[in-house]
Order: C-alpha cells, then sequence, then structure tokens
C-alpha cells in the first residue's frame, strides 16, 4: 500500500493541489492530517475515482434518456402485506339490510 502526499495526490487524480486540499477537506476523498501534512492512501483514491466514475457515468445515461425522450420502463412492485395498520381504504362491505319495525 503506496501513501501519497497532496501534491501526488493531485498528479494522480490530474487535479491542482488546491482541488485536492478542498475534496479532502470536505471528505469526498479519504485522506488524513498528519501534522502539516495530508496523507492519501493510492488504494483509496483508485476506489474514489471508481465511485466518480460510475456516478457521473450513471448521471449521463439519465440526461441521455431524458434527452432522447426514452423513459426506463419501471419494474413492476407486487404490494406488501404488512402487520398492524394498513395503508390504503378499507375494503368494501356488502350493505346490510335493515329490519323493518314492527308495529
Amino acid at each position: 500500500m503506496r501513501t501519497l502526499d497532496t501534491n501526488e495526490c493531485a498528479e494522480f487524480l490530474k487535479v491542482c493541489r488546491e482541488t485536492v486540499l478542498r475534496l479532502a477537506q470536505a471528505g469526498e476523498i479519504y485522506g488524513a492530517r498528519i501534522g502539516h501534512a495530508w496523507v492519501f492512501m493510492e488504494d483509496d483514491l483508485v476506489e474514489y475515482l471508481r465511485r466518480e466514475s460510475r456516478r457521473q457515468t450513471s448521471e449521463r445515461q439519465t440526461q441521455s434518456r431524458v434527452m432522447t425522450g426514452f423513459q426506463t420502463p419501471q419494474p413492476t412492485v407486487s404490494p406488501i402485506r404488512r402487520r398492524g395498520r394498513s395503508r390504503g381504504a378499507p375494503p368494501a362491505l356488502p350493505e346490510i339490510p335493515q329490519p323493518h319495525p314492527s308495529v
């Protein structure tokens, strides 16, 4: 496992040093502040890139579907029966004839 300083991390991510510090301070990338210096693990940076790549790809795919008018079919979900308080209106009951009053 290899550790990187701020400048090495910036070079690895292909961003400026200030971006690395902003990402680290916001908690978007994992890093530890040791004394006055930040230290990053290469494995964590690779995972960050993978996560961002997946997120951004998903956003682009969604945006592409919206722009082309293609809607992804929604999965059919069967209702889940739960105990206790029910959701929705109770079932309709048949009318019960009222007895005639006797005279």
